[in-house]
């Protein structure tokens, strides 16, 4: 129906040349399926060998834009030169792929705002036309285990919700080689900030934070993604979140914007804007998950480990966000951690010690053994993945999930497996080839290390494999070299955030 909600998705993506599987078929297949109207995919690499796997859905549904970078560029200065100001001209984006990320987001949103005009054909403005515009990567996934996504956004709009920012979870290989991480992981690391106040969530958190270097549990980030209304002079804040106007227009007058979450993060303590999703629509906990929510593939095989940081290079120790705005409407008001002053250019944050500055070290290391150029010990790229990544011993992970801090999610590896996806959907069909593409669907093969099948940090202590393992948290050689004050540290900010986060939501 022409008044039907419509819900879009913008990525920026770029997958290695030799990437296995069908990632980007899966991606579009999986949120079409669940009732995504419109999907706008930016390719960072114009060449990029994924780029069929797009080009077989109708452009009514998928649009893959693929520029070089001078035509990338021009757009940018076109249609985005306020948030291109902010964080801080071209030279930015051509270092700092979040940058680039931004900047297609707000391409994807003018896109949607722009078939308000009429001077374009009806079909064409209906196609893209869309209510609420999701920001996720290409590792990335919405996820819930009800068959479509509009009922939830219409409840968003029912109760006056512009912006939402639904927590983060993160998939873990179970093993070295993966094709498909859709279809292949379904173990997942829980959102801190949404797991409950027990001893045994403190025990499983305490293992996965005792694996790394820098006492982390979440690898990547855990402060979530955001979808947010498709209305004029809304900007990207972050990639985890937008900026909107001081006054919106959705009804008979102007209101100011309303922003929902459905964690509490104790770095903002956006109380007032908690959400609870499950009252709001009537959706349910999944496996202990509040959905809906992100599902994060990162790093979820050696060959995606590598590729990433293959990609990323030698990057800047840094984040970037944009400046804010002269707009009434301050950061703080819309739940952004920022503290800038208004009309301020681009903020640098400095990336603290992780993993993340850990496998780009590695991976210099690792070329430059290669190439005979640094005979100096490190730690390689595959030791970190072997020991900070991988969980493939199953008695551990029985004992992770018993504790609540993992849980299993198998529901978008049947229906990708079963090509149930697009079952639901209203009008997607696939374009006849009109010429053979061949999709690689081959990799590189890395050796599961036996000796590593169990890290060192691990023990098991269960008489047979029915019994639950205790989880000991032995520190391995290479994780003592961090300092002991690093990892007290860390380990009390981890502690107080979950605290906090959990105290306040039960609270409320």
């Amino acid at each position: 129906p022409p008044n039907r909600m419509r819900v879009g998705l913008v990525c920026t993506l770029r997958l290695p040349s030799d990437a296995p599987g069908k990632v980007v078929d899966s991606f579009l297949r999986y949120h079409l399926g669940k009732g995504f109207s419109h999907v706008w995919l930016f390719f960072d690499d114009p060449e990029d060998r994924s780029l069929p796997q797009a080009l077989r859905f109708p452009s009514s549904s998928v649009t893959a834009i693929a520029w070089t970078d001078k035509e990338k560029e021009q757009m940018w200065k076109d249609k985005c030169p306020e948030t291109l100001a902010r964080l801080g001209g071209l030279d930015i984006t051509r270092a700092q792929v979040t940058a680039r990320q931004m900047l297609n987001a707000e391409l994807a949103l003018q896109d949607a705002l722009g078939c308000e005009d009429q001077s374009i054909a009806t079909s064409e403005r209906q196609n893209r036309r869309v209510d609420y515009l999701l920001h996720i990567d290409i590792d990335e996934l919405f996820y819930t285990s009800k068959k479509n996504v509009v009922p939830h956004f219409e409840a968003l709009e029912r109760r006056g919700i512009d912006h939402m920012t639904y927590a983060n979870h993160e998939g873990i290989p179970e093993a070295c080689n993966v094709k498909d991480y859709f279809k292949e992981v379904t173990l997942f690391r829980v959102n801190h900030l949404t797991l409950p106040l027990s001893s045994g969530v403190k025990e499983g958190m305490n293992f996965f934070a005792k694996r790394t270097n820098h006492h982390q549990y979440m690898l990547f980030y855990d402060n979530g993604k955001s979808a947010v209304r498709v209305v004029r002079n809304t900007h990207p804040a972050s990639v985890h979140s937008w900026s909107l106007p001081p006054k919106v227009n959705t009804g008979p007058s102007k209101r100011r914007p309303r922003k929902g979450v459905s964690f509490a993060d104790p770095r903002s303590l956006d109380l007032k804007n908690l959400v609870a999703l499950s009252d709001l629509d009537g959706t349910s906990h999944t496996d202990r998950i509040e959905e809906p929510c992100i599902l994060h593939y990162p790093c979820c095989g050696y060959f995606w480990l590598r590729s990433k940081y293959q990609i990323l290079g030698d990057f800047p120790p840094e984040w970037i966000s944009p400046g804010s705005e002269n707009t009434e409407t301050t950061e703080n008001e819309l739940g952004s951690s920022s503290n800038l002053c208004p009309g301020e250019k681009s903020r640098r944050i400095k990336i603290q010690p992780s993993l993340h500055l850990d496998a780009r070290a590695a991976y210099i290391h690792d070329q430059k053994q290669e190439t005979g150029g640094n005979t100096n010990k490190g730690l390689s790229l595959r030791s970190l993945f072997d020991d900070q990544i991988l969980l493939s011993d199953q008695l551990r992970i029985k004992a992770l999930i018993k504790a609540g801090v993992c849980r299993r999610v198998t529901s978008v590896q049947q229906s990708l497996r079963n090509d149930l996806c697009l079952s639901g959907c209203f009008d997607v069909k696939f374009v006849k080839d009109t010429q053979k593409v061949e999709l690689k669907d081959d990799m590189p093969t890395y050796t599961q290390k036996s000796s590593r099948s169990t890290p060192s940090f691990v023990q098991k202590t269960a008489a047979d494999p029915g019994q639950d393992a205790r989880l000991d948290y032995g520190m391995t050689r290479e994780q003592t070299e961090t300092s002991e004050q690093e990892i007290k540290e860390n380990g009390e900010m981890l502690d107080k955030s979950w605290l906090l986060a959990q105290i306040s939501k039960n609270y409320l």
